[in-house]
């Protein structure tokens, strides 16, 4: 089915079947399209613009027969009225009236009559004056100059300023080439201002300081001037120490300051035996021999010589014999030559000795057996170890048992040592097998490491000895 362009009204072709809703349709869209529009009127077109309300008020407010007439700008001057109070003045009477002089004192500007003041002035000038004005400038050429000290040679500012200019050059130039002979390095065409930093610098770079410059001589830091404060010395200066090397050199310590070379003027530096002394703590009398004397101290070490022989006392101690000199030979004391030392022992006899025995060169002439006993009763720790101490002969068989049988494990029954069968075990013995024991036999005793179940018992003990 096809429509209309404008409203869009159905249009049935000869297939569509007839619908009266669409015909109803269609007139429904007529209607309200017929119900925007205006009727047409005989003699009245439509126009393109639209007639607004405003339009129509404005209409509304133009009187009848109004036109467009526009006011012109101006009017010839014949068509205004004049009277005795408006009046029109001609060129010729206006150019008479202003001909004539106002009765007011002329001005720059106006003209009028002369006043007494101008008048006056007028009276004050010269006949055939001028109009000069001097001028504010001149050239300094012309400007002549008064030297009272004769100190330039030029006789205007011009001269002069030219001659101060070549002398401020070649000052500039004379400073900078100074400043660069100072090492630093600089040029007669900088300002002054970059030569005075540059004069200020000529000494910055210095490294001294005035520790390092002799008493009362001067020198320049940073530019400024400074004294040196290094003592000069001179005759005879004590040391402050000394000190020992690792090879054992003494060095001594001199106060800070200038020694000047030379056998007459150079210092002479004395060192104290107690700055030695410091340095070398053994730099006493009492290590040394009592004939020497060293850096002003007497030697104290006793001296023996040939012939004399010193006594002395002895002890034994884990089989070895020990002597020294006794207590009144006793410190530091030197033996020269053929010197001995004596040992007193009443008892140091061959007798006393066994036969057939070398000791110290006394061959020994004893023929007989001795047995050496001794016991008692002492209480083991309580990890079980009996220690005795305090014999003299080393022990060669020990045996041991309870001092109450009741007290002691009934399975150990006693303890046997045997130097003979070993030096370092022991045995002890239960209700039924023989065990062996750690022991420990020394010159005046013994150790023998028990049971626990000895700890704490009274044991009794018996060891023999001898040969």
């Amino acid at each position: 089915m096809q429509t209309t362009g404008n409203l869009g009204l159905k249009k049935p072709e000869g297939t569509d079947v007839v619908d009266i809703a669409d015909l109803n349709g269609n007139a429904d869209i007529i209607d309200a399209a017929v119900a925007g529009k205006v009727d047409k009127e005989t003699g009245k077109g439509l126009s393109a613009n639209d007639y607004t309300a405003a339009e129509k008020t404005k209409l509304a407010g133009v009187a009848a027969g109004a036109n467009a007439y526009v006011h012109p700008s101006t009017h010839p001057a014949s068509i205004i009225v004049q009277d005795a109070s408006n009046r029109f003045a001609t060129d010729a009477e206006k150019a008479a009236w202003n001909a004539k002089a106002s009765t007011a004192a002329a001005t720059t500007t106006t003209a009028g009559l002369q006043s007494a003041a101008d008048k006056a002035k007028l009276d004050g000038i010269a006949a055939g004056a001028n109009n000069y004005t001097h001028p504010s400038t001149h050239a300094a050429s012309m400007i002549t100059i008064a030297d009272a000290g004769s100190v330039i040679t030029a006789t205007n500012v011009e001269g002069a300023i030219q001659e101060l200019f070549t002398n401020v050059s070649n000052g500039k130039n004379a400073v900078a080439a100074a400043i660069t002979g100072m090492g630093v390095s600089a040029s007669g065409s900088e300002t002054h201002s970059s030569l005075a930093t540059k004069v200020g610098n000529i000494s910055k770079d210095a490294t001294a300081s005035s520790v390092d410059v002799l008493n009362g001589k001067t020198f320049y830091q940073g530019g400024i001037k400074q004294t040196g404060t290094i003592p000069v010395r001179g005759g005879l200066v004590e040391s402050t120490g000394a000190g020992q090397w690792g090879d054992g050199s003494i060095s001594a310590y001199f106060p800070n300051g200038y020694y000047g070379g030379g056998v007459n003027g150079g210092a002479e530096v004395k060192v104290p035996l107690v700055h030695l002394q410091n340095a070398e703590p053994d730099l006493v009398n009492s290590n040394f021999r009592a004939d020497k004397n060293i850096f002003g101290l007497q030697g104290s070490i006793p001296i023996r010589g040939a012939g004399h022989h010193v006594p002395v006392d002895k002890t034994v101690w884990d089989g070895v014999l020990f002597i020294r000199p006794t207590t009144a030979n006793l410190g530091a004391m030197l033996y020269e030559g053929d010197s001995w030392l004596r040992l007193d022992d009443p008892s140091f006899t061959p007798s006393n000795i066994r036969s057939g025995v070398n000791i110290l060169g006394q061959i020994g002439s004893y023929v007989g057996s001795s047995i050496l006993r001794a016991s008692g009763t002492t209480y083991a720790s309580s990890s079980g170890i009996l220690s005795v101490t305090g014999l003299d002969f080393i022990p060669k068989l020990v045996f041991v048992c309870s001092s109450n049988a009741s007290s002691w494990n009934t399975s150990t029954t006693f303890m046997l040592y045997d130097a003979l069968k070993s030096t370092t075990d022991y045995i002890y013995a239960t209700s039924n097998t023989i065990n062996k024991g750690s022991a420990s036999i020394n010159s005046n005793g013994f150790v023998l490491n028990g049971s626990s179940a000895m700890g704490g018992i009274s044991l009794k003990w018996h060891a023999f000895g001898g040969y």
